[in-house]
């Protein structure tokens, strides 16, 4: 369990337990499944931003979402996709570039973008820019009866 979850959760309890009203919005780790777990009920309500979820509705990831939790018994959360897709970004630059190097792999990732039909492995359109950070369609999100709900996709900030 990440601090973030538990922080987090008993900040939201000490929230409702004194009665405020006022909206709590949160950063995307606070949607994590232990989060709302440890929350409980106190965690209807918050909304936020979220990069990368499971409960996102784009099929791949909703279908990595169901393998993994037949797979491990568990919920996965940003950090399983994270480094699902890692490895395959690894895997399809490579092949990209026919061997591995450093500074090659970072000439290569940098303006490129793979799309899920080019690398399955990749469960969402990105784009990686100029200084190797990701762009994809990210998440606005609500905690609804004890479970995460997407309420908006967000496209990329590059489109």
């Amino acid at each position: 369990m990440r601090a973030l979850d538990a922080d987090g959760a008993l900040i939201t309890r000490q929230i409702r337990s004194v009665g405020l009203s006022t909206p709590i919005v949160a950063s995307g780790s606070i949607y994590s499944p232990k989060f709302i777990e440890l929350a409980g009920d106190a965690a209807n309500g918050v909304k936020g931003h979220v990069g990368l979820t499971a409960d996102a509705p784009v099929p791949p990831v909703q279908q990595f979402a169901v393998k993994f939790k037949k797979r491990f018994n568990y919920a996965n959360d940003h950090n399983g996709i994270k480094g699902y897709t890692a490895i395959y970004l690894i895997k399809h630059v490579t092949e990209k570039m026919g061997k591995f190097d450093s500074k090659l792999f970072a000439q290569t990732l940098h303006g490129l973008t793979i799309k899920p039909d080019q690398e399955p492995g990749i469960l969402m359109e990105a784009t990686w820019d100029a200084n190797g950070d990701i762009d994809r369609a990210s998440f606005l999100a609500e905690v609804v009866e004890g479970k995460q709900k997407i309420v908006e996709i967000l496209p990329k900030v590059g489109k």
